[in-house]
């Protein structure tokens, strides 16, 4: 009997220890891009038409804004495949230049989803960079954050493609 509670003393002291460094972890993923062969208010109008993401966003099933495209509006999204839907807060809005929101959840961690609209020779250049703090971040460095790069890259090829598709040559 000794033994089990010395055992289960140690795996409450283990559990908090693991809390208190997720809620200390910080990380951001390397940034994934895409050139655009188009200007960035064409980039602009197909990032900020949020109600049509799920057609270039490959685990969004649904999107919408509560009010106005600014700094403080609430972001809905649900998820494909059943995994459920997330709340965020734009947290920049720079029209033509910058668009980022800030997802929190009940322990204390968040993910921000950055979008930077550049304008380059040739085109326009689309940057997704993602930071996050606490469990998800502490999750995110035991794989190296392969799964959210491979995400991320993602969404940039279905933004690409969604941007060819509305902006591209016409036959």
């Amino acid at each position: 009997m000794k033994k089990l509670i010395i055992a289960a003393i140690v795996i409450i002291v283990a559990v908090v220890i693991l809390l208190f460094v997720a809620q200390r972890s910080v990380y951001q993923t390397p940034s994934s891009s895409a050139l655009l062969k188009g200007n960035p208010a064409q980039v602009w109008h197909v990032l900020t038409d949020i109600p049509y993401w799920a057609d270039w966003w490959p685990e969004v099933k649904s999107a919408g804004l509560k009010g106005p495209i600014k700094v403080g509006s609430e972001l809905n999204v649900e998820v494909r495949n059943g995994e459920g839907a997330w709340v965020a807060t734009l947290t920049t809005v720079e029209p033509l230049k910058q668009l980022s929101w800030l997802r929190t959840d009940d322990a204390d961690s968040g993910m921000k989803l950055t979008f930077d609209v550049k304008p380059v020779e040739g085109g326009t250049e689309l940057v997704l960079t993602q930071s996050m703090a606490g469990l998800e971040a502490a999750l995110a460095k035991m794989n190296g954050g392969k799964d959210l790069i491979g995400r991320q890259e993602s969404i940039v090829e279905g933004f690409g493609q969604q941007f060819a598709k509305k902006f591209g040559p016409k036959k």
